[in-house]
């Protein structure tokens, strides 16, 4: 199915900016900010901030991306599809790279599996000093 028509299926235009967000969080598991959104749009798509926040609400209302939050002010967006997605956030710098280990991913997916139906996700998060 493509993005325009995913969206569509789910109760949303497919607007051209729309796609085009969406196509951006598809195409980087890892996530991103609305301003890592931002930024990658400069250019390319007269679009605002606040714009941008607009439409990462609904697709996340309409449950086609998820929001994970870092910190007190800091949220990173993903395709709703992944449904095990490890990222290292560096609290210092604000980054976050996407971490993969086929193991590790494996485990996670059974302890999903294994969960009560009433519960729908898990967040796990580490720390190291």
């Amino acid at each position: 199915m493509n993005i325009a028509s995913k969206l569509r299926s789910n109760g949303l235009a497919a607007t051209r900016t729309r796609v085009v967000l969406f196509h951006l969080l598809i195409e980087n598991p890892q996530g991103l900010t609305a301003e890592d959104i931002y930024v990658l749009l400069a250019g390319k798509e007269k679009i605002s901030i606040g714009s941008i926040y607009r439409i990462l609400v609904d697709l996340e209302n309409h449950g086609l991306i998820k929001r994970i939050f870092y910190g007190k002010n800091k949220s990173i967006y993903k395709s709703a599809d992944q449904r095990v997605g490890i990222n290292i956030f560096d609290s210092k710098t604000g980054l976050s790279v996407l971490f993969h280990d086929e193991n590790i991913s494996k485990k996670l997916e059974k302890i999903l599996e294994d969960l009560p139906p009433d519960i729908i996700g898990l967040e796990l998060t580490l720390y190291k000093q």
